[in-house]
């Protein structure tokens, strides 16, 4: 393939801070000294393939990854904690992202268009913001943990593939009634947590909303293609 690595690509070391990362790019590795990854940090990097994290990375800052169309494969995320607005948006060659057991949010539109994503496991996550996933077109899996406090409004609009969802039972955690909306096939719940044992799964009737307007009190999501890079 034209695009694949090659053994003899450069590999370019983030050290953090107020470097500049060049725009031609391809492969990256995350230097054991960055902590936090600054925001707009690889913004638009349109020929970065693939990224080296490492354990110890535990704020992605925003716009970091922003518009990386060639990002691909999976990437690790193990120490992970705050994923902050847009991080990742327009990702969309983006297979998979595997979190640790620390996370704890994921901002609005923090993978919004990550449109080859195709299913996400977050442990430990208490916040999944407004429009966290929205338009992951491929995402047919999604598992929480029973620390899971909130999702907002938006996180999962039009994840038309999304068929099963993990996740505690608890009051008030749906924030509104287009979290799942535009899911056609989303049927059931999994229920995590002290509960599992005596209900094994949850009729999601209620939480779909497939209509094609997605506003509700005032608050309009992205409905169109061109609002997805």
């Amino acid at each position: 393939m034209a695009d694949a690595l090659d053994d003899d690509d450069e590999v370019f070391v983030y050290m953090g801070g107020d470097q500049e990362v060049p725009q031609h790019v391809r492969r990256a590795r995350l230097h054991r000294s960055v902590k936090n990854i600054r925001a707009a940090a690889f913004y638009n990097r349109r020929n970065l393939i693939s990224v080296e994290f490492h354990d110890e990375i535990e704020i992605i800052e925003e716009y970091a990854f922003r518009g990386c169309k060639s990002l691909r494969g999976c990437i690790k995320l193990l120490g992970v904690k705050i994923i902050k607005q847009t991080a990742f948006r327009g990702c969309i060659a983006l297979t998979g992202v595997e979190f640790g057991d620390v996370l704890e949010t994921i901002e609005e539109y923090a993978f919004f268009n990550c449109k080859a994503l195709t299913n996400i496991k977050m442990p430990s996550v208490r916040t999944i913001g407004w429009g966290a996933f929205t338009w992951c077109k491929e995402l047919s899996d999604v598992e929480c943990g029973e620390d899971l406090e909130t999702i907002q409004r938006g996180a999962f609009i039009h994840c038309r593939k999304l068929k099963r969802i993990a996740l505690p039972l608890r009051d008030n955690m749906i924030d509104g009634d287009v979290v799942f909306g535009n899911c056609p096939k989303l049927a059931t719940v999994e229920l995590v947590g002290g509960i599992h044992s005596t209900v094994g799964s949850l009729h999601m009737e209620s939480w779909r909303n497939d209509r094609s307007n997605t506003a509700v009190d005032g608050i309009s999501y992205p409905t169109t293609q061109s609002l997805q890079d």
